[in-house]
C-alpha cells in the first residue's frame, strides 16, 4: 500500500517539475531585459548614469552583467540580470529558476568615500570587534568630532542622490563601547548611522555625553572613568526597573494559564517598567485583549492585575479574532464596585512591526478615561502607557525607587476624586511616540573602514 502511495507522490512531483519547465522556469530561460535593468537603475539612484559594457557571464543558469558609469563622477558599478534558483531550505536541490536583478551600486558609492573616511577614523581607538572605545570625557569629544566629520564627508553625496536614499543606505553603522563595570551585561552602549546627517558637533557631543551618563546610571559603565558628567547624571533615570510591586506583593507575571489561549502566556516577558525621556515618565507595557492564535502565546497584563486585586476579567468574543486580519477588540474587568471596558482595533500587516493596536479607549463605569497610548517596546501587538495612566486602569497610585530598581503600585482606598482622571497639563506635552532606549546591539550593516 505504501509502495503505491510513493509511486503516486513521485508521479505528482515529476508532473509538477515538468509543468514548471514548460512555463519557462528553466536555468537557461530568459532574464530581465535591458529595458527592465534601466528601470531598476532609475529607482536605485538619482544620479545620471549610462551603460558602458554588457557581458554574458553564463548560459545556464543565464547571467548577464551590465556595467554602468556615472556621467557626473568617476564611479562605475554593475547590475546583474540573471536566473536565480529556488529550492527547499533543507535540501540542495533546485526546483525551478526565476528572474532576478542585483547590483553593487551603494557598495561602490561607499568605496568612493573610503579615502576620506580613513582619515576621519584615524583619530579614534577601537576594540577587538571594531567598536569605537569611549573611556573618558576626552574620548567623547574625539568620537563626536569623528561622527561630525564622517557625516560631513558623506553629505557630499547629496550632489548625486537624495537625502532619503542616503538615509536608506548609510555609509556605515558605528558602535561605541566604554569601560564596563564588573557586572556589565552589554558591551555596546550606543550606536549611530553615518548617513550624511546635518547634526551640529554640539548636538552630537551632547548626545554622546547623555548616552555615557545613561550607561553609568544603569551600572554598565564605570563612573570613575568618565568624570565631568555631573549635569547629565543628575537628569538621568534608570532605563529599566526590574521589580514591580502591587500592595507589597511582587508581580512576577507568572500566570501561564488563560481560558482564551491554548499554548500558555508570555506575560512574564514584560514584567518590568522602563523610562521614556519623551514622555518624562516610567512606562508600563499593556495589552488590549488580543489573543489571535496565529501570533502564538499572548501577553495578558491587565488580567494579572485584576486577578491580584480580586476582580474578574473577560475578553468579549475572543473566538471572533480568528476570523480576519482586521478586527475590533473588547475586554472588560470589574474590581470591587467599578467596571472598566477597553475597546480597540487590530490591523494586520505582512511587514514586521507594522501590526498595530489602534484607537484604544477605556471607560470606567461608563466614563471615558483620558489616556495617551505609546508604541510597544517590541514588534508584538501591545502598547505602552505612562505609569500614571496605567494606574487609572485599576485605581492605583505609584512610587518609584530607582536605587532598588522597583516601581510600587498601591490600591487607592475609598472614593477617588475626579482629578485623578484629569490629565495634568505640561508646558511641552510629549508626543505619543515611544523612543525606548535599549542596549541591544543594532542590526548589522556596512561597517566603518578598518
Amino acid at each position: 500500500m505504501m509502495r503505491g502511495f510513493w509511486k503516486k507522490s513521485m508521479a505528482c512531483t515529476l508532473a509538477l517539475l515538468s509543468a514548471l519547465v514548460c512555463v519557462g522556469c528553466r536555468a537557461d530561460g530568459s532574464v530581465p531585459s535591458k529595458y527592465a535593468v534601466k528601470r531598476y537603475v532609475a529607482e536605485l539612484c538619482d544620479e545620471r548614469v549610462k551603460i558602458i559594457k554588457t557581458e554574458n557571464i553564463s548560459e545556464s543558469p543565464r547571467e548577464v552583467d551590465y556595467t554602468f558609469s556615472s556621467k557626473e563622477r568617476d564611479l562605475e558599478f554593475t547590475v546583474r540580470s540573471y536566473r536565480m534558483g529556488v529550492g527547499i531550505p533543507t535540501s540542495d536541490a533546485t526546483l525551478w529558476y526565476q528572474k532576478k536583478i542585483d547590483d553593487n551600486y551603494w557598495e561602490k558609492v561607499h568605496e568612493y568615500y573610503l579615502p576620506k573616511m580613513k582619515e576621519v577614523f584615524a583619530s579614534v581607538q577601537e576594540d577587538e570587534k571594531g567598536n569605537i572605545k569611549v573611556c573618558s570625557t576626552e574620548d567623547i569629544d574625539v568620537a563626536a568630532k569623528c561622527i561630525y566629520e564622517a557625516n560631513r564627508s558623506y553629505r557630499e553625496e547629496l550632489q548625486y542622490n537624495s537625502e532619503e536614499l542616503m538615509q536608506s543606505h548609510p555609509y556605515c553603522h558605528l558602535y561605541f563601547t566604554g569601560e564596563g563595570t564588573e557586572n556589565a551585561q552589554y558591551k555596546v552602549f550606543y550606536g549611530t548611522d553615518i548617513d550624511g546627517s546635518n547634526d551640529s558637533l554640539e548636538k552630537i557631543t551632547s548626545t554622546l555625553r547623555k548616552e555615557v551618563a545613561q550607561g553609568i546610571k544603569d551600572g554598565e559603565l564605570e563612573a570613575s572613568a568618565n568624570e565631568g558628567l555631573d549635569e547629565e547624571l543628575s537628569s538621568a533615570h534608570a532605563s529599566k526597573l526590574e521589580h514591580i510591586y502591587l500592595d507589597d506583593v511582587e508581580m512576577l507575571y507568572d500566570n501561564n494559564e488563560s481560558p482564551y489561549v491554548y499554548y500558555g502566556l508570555i506575560t512574564d516577558d514584560y514584567a518590568y517598567s522602563f523610562y521614556d525621556y519623551d514622555a518624562e515618565s516610567y512606562m508600563m507595557v499593556c495589552d488590549c485583549g488580543f489573543v489571535k492564535s496565529s501570533w502564538g502565546s499572548p501577553a495578558l497584563v491587565i488580567s494579572e492585575y485584576v486577578d491580584h486585586l480580586g476582580g474578574t476579567y473577560e475578553i468579549v468574543d475572543a473566538k471572533a479574532q480568528e476570523q480576519g486580519d482586521r478586527m475590533d477588540l473588547e475586554s472588560r474587568w470589574t474590581i470591587g464596585d467599578h467596571t472598566w471596558v477597553m475597546t480597540g482595533k487590530y490591523r494586520d500587516s505582512d511587514e514586521v512591526g507594522k501590526q498595530k493596536i489602534l484607537d484604544v479607549v477605556v471607560k470606567r463605569d461608563g466614563e471615558k478615561i483620558p489616556l495617551t497610548m505609546y508604541n510597544s517596546p517590541d514588534n508584538r501587538p501591545l502598547f505602552s502607557l505612562t505609569a500614571e495612566d496605567f494606574c487609572k486602569l485599576f485605581d492605583l497610585s505609584y512610587q518609584v525607587d530607582e536605587e532598588a530598581g522597583a516601581i510600587y503600585f498601591e490600591s487607592i482606598r475609598g472614593e477617588i476624586s475626579s482629578d485623578f482622571f484629569t490629565p495634568k497639563l505640561t508646558p511641552n506635552p510629549a508626543p505619543p511616540l515611544l523612543k525606548h532606549k535599549t542596549y541591544l546591539r543594532p542590526i548589522q550593516g556596512p561597517q566603518r573602514p578598518s
